[in-house]
């Protein structure tokens, strides 16, 4: 298997050359509202107006009431300098944008509340959330990934900022990332802890900060822009960031810093910290670790879904099998129209992952082909939608089977001690794709479904566009499928390591398997997976 030397992922040297060029992305503020623009007024419908329908729901208990309100350190708004202490809340500032104002707002009303209703309130304000993790399907991308398309963009429409971008930005201007786990289990920790009738205040940062300057610098490699960081004004492009990203540029020359009062107290003893290089977002109260050298090799493992988890040839056969049997016009012999429609339904299926047509439309164009041949007259329009639904569909869906040895590999890969994330990466359609895995209790396994409409591309396109999506390096992603070309060497020749899963006859042809080289990775059953990483 391919094995690439590891650096630590928090690594201050690591982020301009690995971990932030690949795709570390950072939730800004809150997670919980990187998906409403900063100054969409469904902001304030999200953060005030829901936050006051919790006080009321809370306010209606015969008994005092606890409760633990994620705010976030941006309540500063427009305050650039000095320390932000965990109780100050001080609107003179000014925001930078709506969701700032919000949040304030939304603070100001916890306090007012339990200040006045004898209940207990512990106020947690997370700085940057850092993450090696994408954001999700349906998901919106991270700020930090915007911040990038907003750069893109300015390039695109001034291709001559390309050769030299020029932003006055302080040498001390920072920003302050803190890992999405550690402060997570800070604040948990914490909540189940703090047992007072006094309403309490945690900035939830990291201790030391992270310069704008090293951001920067990121970004401008992942766009291959000549960025100069100036002292003095700069050019035109100051302006133009206004333009496209206003309300989110002022953090560039902000160097505030955060007071962090005892919220370390609320964190479990841990075995004792490895040493952080200076500047390495830790956590709240020091209690995260650089990870090891000897972590696991795999980052992530990409699944092909049809043949692999699901066995859709079997589905195809006595699905079609079924319906020529009871057609009584039929023109040629069973086993030869079944044949036909597996011919047409690759054929048709290459036009819909090349754009030549929809999904639904593939099935049209199958459908119209095959139809003469069962003796029936090609209906157009609802007509023939109607007859895919009912006729095929329905019964498609009743024949879905999934392997047995799915499931168990599946949860021996959950039971590994720093098991790899997992993902489908599958050329179909994603609406029924998703539905095979909901059907066999599968999607929870999976942190995406990668198809076609979320990257644009098909396999074997697709590998590298995965890779990135999942923020992983293709030198620690593995894919795993059943045909030999398209999911194993193809896989190989983008970087990834593939493995075979050889289920002892061909997918497109049914016959027996392909003969493969002997360097490649070959596995008669998924549950022999584990042993391979």
């Amino acid at each position: 298997m391919n094995r690439s030397a590891h650096r630590p992922r928090l690594g201050l040297s690591d982020w301009e050359h690995s971990t932030l060029a690949r795709r570390v992305t950072v939730l800004w503020h809150s997670a919980a509202n990187t998906s409403l623009a900063l100054h969409d007024p469904a902001v304030r419908r999200v953060n005030v107006d829901g936050t006051k329908r919790i006080l009321d729901l809370l306010s209606s208990s015969p008994e005092p009431a606890a409760l633990r309100h994620i705010s976030t350190v941006a309540v500063a708004g427009r305050r650039a300098h000095g320390m932000v202490k965990d109780d100050d809340l001080d609107s003179s500032y000014g925001f930078q944008n709506t969701y700032e104002r919000a949040k304030f707002d939304a603070e100001v009303l916890v306090r007012t509340w339990a200040a006045q209703q004898d209940h207990r309130a512990t106020i947690f304000r997370p700085s940057g959330l850092i993450t090696n993790s994408p954001p999700g399907l349906g998901r919106p991308p991270h700020v930090l990934e915007t911040l990038f398309k907003v750069f893109q963009r300015l390039v695109e429409a001034h291709p001559n900022l390309r050769d030299g971008l020029r932003l006055a930005v302080p040498a001390e201007a920072s920003t302050n990332l803190v890992p999405t786990k550690e402060a997570a289990k800070a604040m948990v920790a914490a909540a189940c802890r703090i047992n007072t009738h006094e309403t309490r205040t945690f900035n939830v940062v990291h201790p030391e900060r992270t310069p704008v300057t090293l951001l920067l610098r990121v970004l401008a490699d992942r766009l291959s822009i000549a960025l100069e960081i100036a002292q003095d004004d700069p050019t035109t492009s100051r302006a133009l960031l206004e333009t496209i990203a206003a309300g989110t540029v002022g953090h560039l020359a902000f160097t505030r810093i955060y007071g962090l009062r005892d919220l370390g107290l609320a964190i479990p003893s841990d075995p004792p910290m490895e040493e952080i290089p200076a500047g390495v977002p830790a956590s709240v109260g020091q209690c995260v670790s650089v990870p090891r050298d000897d972590r696991p090799m795999t980052d992530v493992i990409f699944f092909d879904l049809d043949g692999t988890l699901v066995d859709h040839r079997t589905a195809v056969w006595d699905t079609i099998g079924q319906i020529v049997r009871e057609a009584p016009n039929a023109t040629a012999p069973p086993e030869e129209l079944v044949t036909l429609w597996w011919t047409l339904e690759a054929r048709h299926m290459r036009e819909y992952l090349s754009g030549q047509c929809s999904f639904a439309e593939h099935h049209r164009r199958r459908l119209r082909s095959f139809l003469p041949m069962l003796g029936e007259p090609v209906p157009e329009g609802p007509l023939l939608d109607a007859w895919i639904a009912e006729r095929y569909l329905t019964a498609f869906e009743k024949a879905w089977r999934c392997y047995p040895d799915v499931q168990p590999c599946l949860e021996a890969l959950k039971r590994l001690p720093q098991g790899p994330r997992l993902a489908v990466l599958t050329n179909g359609d994603p609406e029924q794709q998703r539905a095979k895995l909901a059907r066999f209790g599968l999607l929870e396994y999976f942190e995406a479904v990668l198809t076609p409409t979320e990257l644009g591309a098909a396999k074997p396109a697709a590998y590298a566009t995965a890779c990135r999506w999942m923020g992983t390096d293709p030198a620690r992603a593995v894919n795993v499928g059943d045909m030999l070309e398209s999911d194993v060497n193809a896989a190989a020749l983008a970087g990834l390591t593939g493995i075979w899963l050889d289920r002892g006859v061909d997918f497109v042809t049914g016959g027996p398997s392909p003969t493969a080289d002997e360097t490649v990775l070959r596995i008669e059953r998924l549950t022999d997976l584990p042993d391979h990483l």
